[in-house]
């Protein structure tokens, strides 16, 4: 997926964008939910801020959805009985740790696979993306 993202833009224009392509990556993980997750993106819309903005570029961002379909499959097991829990400590004391990750990130487990073709369709469109710009290039060159 990065590898995707990546080879895009340089093909677009090599001088420029290969410039600021170390800027995407840093971007794309500060708006995916790894340092600020979801329940703790501003809500502007409520206020008038800009900071909606901040939303949409969640929803836009494929690491998002990475880190919606692995994170709560690592915490859900089905397999163990029920009377067992894993429990993670914090502040207010033990709690679970699935209940735990879905809280914190507001993922759920049942969404792995909407998650998992969000991702196929993201890597998919900017392969397909690539393979173009780099078509249009060769031909521009010529």
């Amino acid at each position: 997926m990065a590898c995707s993202r990546s080879r895009l833009p340089p093909t677009l224009s090599p001088c420029a964008l290969q410039a600021i392509i170390g800027l995407v990556i840093p971007l794309a993980f500060l708006f995916g939910g790894l340092y600020l997750p979801k329940p703790q993106i501003p809500n502007g819309a409520q206020n008038g801020h800009p900071h909606i903005y901040w939303l949409w570029a969640y929803y836009l961002d494929p690491i998002s959805y990475s880190l919606e379909a692995l994170v709560p499959a690592r915490f859900y097991d089905q397999s163990r009985p029920s009377n067992v829990n894993h429990t993670v400590m914090t502040l207010g004391g033990p709690v679970n740790s699935y209940a735990y990750v879905t809280n914190l990130y507001a993922v759920n487990y049942q969404h792995r696979w909407v998650d998992i073709a969000c991702l196929v369709a993201f890597v998919g469109g900017l392969q397909f993306c690539h393979m173009r710009a780099t078509r249009v290039k060769v031909h521009m060159d010529r």
